[in-house]
């Protein structure tokens, strides 16, 4: 999405900067270039800073979704809490505390 808004963006700034240099060899007529030019060029610093915005917080939200384990802070995969090796392990203990509570009865 950040190279997408930063593609847009840029494509919008050129054809700003292109409205401003044909009027100024009078390939458009002012009145054209003075409706649109600022409007583009407004437009293209919009999607351009939206874009590198996205990109540079991409790695921050990444963190803050929690894409490491909660116990050895190894690697997993999307919206998982433990790696394989702790799931396994909780869903053993959750089982023999849930097994010893039954007993009791």
């Amino acid at each position: 999405m950040g190279r997408s808004l930063r593609t847009i963006g840029g494509i919008l700034l050129v054809a700003a900067a292109w409205l401003f240099v044909a009027e100024s060899f009078g390939w458009v007529p002012a009145a054209v270039a003075d409706a649109w030019g600022l409007k583009v060029l407004l437009a293209g610093a919009v999607c351009f800073g939206g874009g590198l915005f996205i990109t540079l917080a991409t790695p921050v939200t990444g963190w803050l979704a929690g894409t490491r384990c909660v116990r050895c802070r190894q690697r997993i995969e999307r919206g998982q809490t433990y790696c394989m090796d702790h799931l396994r392990e909780t869903l053993n203990e959750y089982r023999d505390q849930k097994n010893l509570g039954s007993q009791a009865r």
